[in-house]
């Protein structure tokens, strides 16, 4: 056996762990996107399907939000147990943050649902530019 061969396999004994990391890490994330669109008054994936892209953009940044303390979970934990204990306290806290949202801007989910996002609404946006287009160059936008 070349040295070469002895370092692939040296690394792929880590591939248990990984993969066990790995399902773990999925099984929360599901947790995590069933928690969320359940007590969200809204329906993310409807709207979505609808072409409103603040359900889109909520939902992926609360996704992200999720997932950045998951990676420190994975990266700093002591075995999966102590991950996945983590991963939970990194939802609910995903959670709370979600409900602290809502204070200052509690009409949040029916502007979601309206179609805005990031304080804008995205159709009006796109009349605004089609407008400036037209006065611009003249005659029809492209």
């Amino acid at each position: 056996m070349s040295w070469g061969d002895f370092m692939i396999l040296q690394s792929l004994a880590g591939l248990p762990a990984f993969l066990l990391y790995f399902v773990v890490a999925g099984v929360l994330i599901t947790a995590y996107m069933f928690v969320y669109t359940w007590i969200t008054p809204h329906d993310e994936f409807e709207l979505i399907t609808h072409n409103k892209p603040g359900a889109a953009i909520s939902l992926g940044l609360s996704m992200i939000g999720f997932a950045l303390p998951m990676t420190s979970a994975i990266g700093h934990a002591n075995d999966v147990v102590d991950m996945a204990i983590w991963g939970v306290v990194a939802l609910v806290v995903q959670i709370i943050a979600y409900y602290l949202a809502r204070i200052p801007m509690r009409d949040l989910s029916a502007r979601i649902a309206a179609g805005e996002s990031l304080g804008h609404d995205a159709r009006a946006d796109h009349d605004r530019c089609q407008r400036r287009r037209t006065d611009r160059f003249g005659g029809q936008p492209s």
